[in-house]
């Protein structure tokens, strides 16, 4: 599966509205990796860097099985810039569908502008 970070700061706290989603979409399918855009960690490590507890984000995604993905090379700058012309998504975006496409999962995200868009290029999406 794949994750934005919409999906992940859900899921790293559990007052959002969206934490048990995330968890049931993550219980429901054991078998595949939970992978993460470095970009959408980034995103994802901005607040709790604010407040000096970007290990224990860290931590918690480390425990959760987590592995981290990135676009590289002249390759992946093509790929990624033509989902922006296609799409009008954010760069973030864009990285996490080149991912979802390259890596042929599912993509969790609660942005529906990222989930259409996705879709469009094939992506299945979760929500």
């Amino acid at each position: 599966m794949i994750l934005d970070s919409s999906a992940v700061i859900a899921l790293i706290n559990p007052k959002d509205v969206h934490c048990d989603e995330v968890t049931a979409s993550l219980k429901a399918n054991p078998q595949k990796p939970r992978i993460l855009h470095e970009v959408s960690l980034a995103e994802c490590l901005v607040r709790s860097s604010a407040r000096d507890e970007a290990g224990e984000v860290l931590r918690f995604m480390e425990i959760m099985g987590f592995e981290f993905q990135s676009t590289s090379g002249v390759a992946g700058a093509l790929r990624v810039s033509e989902i922006r012309m296609k799409t009008k998504l954010p760069l973030p975006d864009c990285y996490v569908i080149d991912i979802a496409i390259r890596l042929k999962l599912p993509l969790i995200s609660f942005d529906q502008k990222l989930n259409s868009r996705a879709q469009e290029m094939g992506v299945e999406t979760v929500f």
